[in-house]
């Protein structure tokens, strides 16, 4: 299989700007890849596949206009933020230490992953409030979600405990 070159890939990937949080511009380029690629229409049905996984805890600079923003911090939804808040009675940045990935899988084999959030593990309920955003954002965009995908871990069991 010949595959595009480097520099064509991260042409096309940066064809979007990817923030933490569902983007409405990753959702019209994952329906735009549908359809340049003729996909029936079960290919607009499928599961959301969750997967959390570790990184290095680091702050990065990037550049956006004239002024510099940092990158690197635990995102959450605007619920669990101003939940925290008041229960601690204080506003904190943390260093993410893990991502969570959202990826969609087309019960045709169409994948695209759509959202992905900085985290330092997330929530059972964060989790919940992250997974059923995502149901409602797809299906402005015609998807349907008719499964979640997960792993074993002690979170997700909880998740679906309260699902």
């Amino acid at each position: 299989m010949v595959l595009p070159s480097k520099c064509l890939l991260q042409t096309y990937k940066n064809r979007v700007q990817h923030e933490p949080g569902i983007q409405k511009d990753i959702l019209h380029w994952m329906k735009n890849e549908v359809l340049a690629q003729n996909i029936c229409l079960g290919g607009y049905e499928g599961g959301i596949m969750l997967d959390e996984m570790s990184i290095q805890e680091k702050i990065e600079h990037r550049k956006k206009g004239n002024s510099f923003e940092n990158i690197g911090f635990n995102k959450r939804l605007d619920e669990t933020h101003y939940m925290i808040t008041l229960c601690s009675g204080k506003e904190s940045l943390q260093l993410a230490s893990h991502v969570l990935q959202l990826l969609f899988f087309g019960h045709t084999g169409f994948r695209f992953p759509f959202a992905h959030y900085p985290t330092t593990q997330v929530t059972p309920s964060e989790l919940l409030l992250i997974f059923w955003q995502s149901v409602k954002m797809l299906g402005l965009f015609s998807f349907t979600v008719t499964y979640v995908s997960l792993d074993g871990a002690q979170c997700n069991r909880d998740f679906m405990k309260i699902n």
